[in-house]
């Protein structure tokens, strides 16, 4: 399946690059502030979606909350971004994504961190205020960063630039759910002897799903980590650098 992955992304790229009108102007990709947006948000949505693919199941299975308790308690990331991105959205319009792109990602990476040490006698309140910092992180990075990639590219190829962006997004959400999924898999595996996975997560000790889920959050740490140096690379006046 991979060979033929990466078989299909060749052509696709050898198509896009010899067709008269390709879907993807690989030319945008030239552009460093262009592409260092895209990767940010790629990291962004990795480290988002390791977050919120694993706290359900940390919350109801291991935590034993209802599935009412579980989602206020998760409702506090989107609650906190509702609050914060029209914000950073305005800061950005006026400032610039130079220093709220690295801030959000720092805070999005700080609390993905945080959230790796809860333990089974965890209160709510600490984890409430964990996500919180998330979210807020979340919130931050957004929007500045969508300026970065929208106005790297020239106003003539703004849809491609957006289609892009989503693709980034989606690719993120995808990539983490995944990642985040197959690590812990793996470590229950391993803490069980191969007894356990994350298949059967109802019948999982808990301290083998936290023990599984810290190292998928840890990774998620990482990720972010790397996102605060992509998110670094802007022009010195948030150039709208066309590529012509």
């Amino acid at each position: 399946h991979v060979a033929v992955s990466v078989a299909a992304f060749a052509l696709f790229i050898w198509t896009e690059r010899n067709v008269e009108a390709p879907m993807v102007d690989l030319s945008l990709f030239r552009n460093r502030v262009f592409v260092s947006a895209a990767i940010s948000c790629l990291l962004n949505f990795m480290a988002q979606n390791t977050v919120t693919f694993l706290m359900p199941f940390y919350l109801q299975n291991a935590m034993a909350f209802s599935a009412r308790h579980a989602g206020l308690v998760m409702s506090s990331i989107p609650v906190v971004m509702m609050i914060v991105a029209p914000i950073s959205g305005a800061l950005s319009d006026r400032y610039g994504s130079s220093v709220l792109s690295p801030l959000g990602m720092a805070a999005t990476a700080l609390g993905v961190w945080l959230l790796s040490g809860l333990t089974l006698d965890s209160p709510t309140t600490q984890i409430v205020s964990y996500l919180l910092v998330f979210g807020l992180g979340s919130g931050l990075f957004g929007a500045p960063n969508n300026s970065a990639l929208m106005g790297s590219a020239p106003r003539s190829k703004a849809g491609v630039a957006s289609g892009v962006l989503a693709m980034m997004r989606n690719t993120g959400m995808v990539l983490g759910v995944a990642l985040s999924g197959a690590i812990v898999d793996a470590r229950l595996s391993a803490y069980a002897d191969g007894a356990s996975s994350l298949s059967a997560i109802s019948t999982v000790d808990p301290a083998a799903f936290l023990y599984a889920q810290r190292g998928a959050l840890v990774v998620g740490t990482v990720l972010a980590g790397v996102g605060i140096l992509t998110s670094l690379v802007r022009s010195g006046r948030e150039q709208r650098e066309a590529v012509s």
